[in-house]
């Protein structure tokens, strides 16, 4: 038996609208005062890459979150969006990163693209240093010619999380590129 549009939307939406809050519900009460550096920040903001000596390390886990979906505005859905920044050191010795997004439905989506980026432009040990799904990320730059992420609801946020990490090393901190990962909408 053939279902109707209306059916399998009807059938479905519940579930992702469910999936969302259990992946957006985290309790809020962690200390946000201080970037997280090698715990993920599931617990809410601020979410920051690690510095390069934690996340080339041994039983690295790189920090990320899933920030609440806003409600839909009319017939359709909000589609959750996720991203991903891998890093790595080139043959000299330098850092270089690369991101994946493209409006990807999971986190392992956007690890996946990453990667693939990160070895598609000469990258090898590319490590994820940053997933998030439905915000912004920030990548910023050191004078030591690190890199450095944020990540945050709004874009202005993200950025600021990115230079203060990078300040806590390098000096001459600035930023090199945004990448948006927020939800968007399925009209009907």
């Amino acid at each position: 038996m053939m279902r109707s549009i209306n059916e399998v939307l009807a059938a479905t939406v519940p579930v992702v609208a469910m999936a969302t809050v259990m992946l957006s519900a985290p309790a809020m009460a962690q200390d946000n005062s201080v970037p997280i550096y090698s715990l993920p920040c599931a617990g809410g903001l601020p979410c920051v890459s690690p510095p390069p000596e934690i996340m080339f390390g041994p039983d690295y886990s790189a920090p990320g979150q899933v920030l609440e979906t806003p409600p839909a505005r009319g017939p359709g859905y909000m589609a959750q969006s996720f991203a991903a920044i891998a890093f790595w050191r080139t043959d000299d010795g330098r850092y270089d990163y690369a991101y994946g997004s493209q409006r990807a439905s999971s986190r392992e989506a956007a690890e996946r693209y990453a990667i693939r980026e990160c070895e598609f432009r000469g990258g090898r040990n590319c490590t994820i240093s940053l997933w998030g799904g439905n915000g912004h990320f920030a990548i910023a730059r050191g004078g030591d010619g690190r890199f450095y992420a944020g990540f945050a609801g709004k874009l202005n946020q993200a950025r600021k999380l990115a230079v203060n990490a990078c300040k806590q090393t390098s000096g001459n901190c600035r930023i090199v590129e945004t990448v948006d990962s927020t939800p968007y909408y399925f009209q009907f």
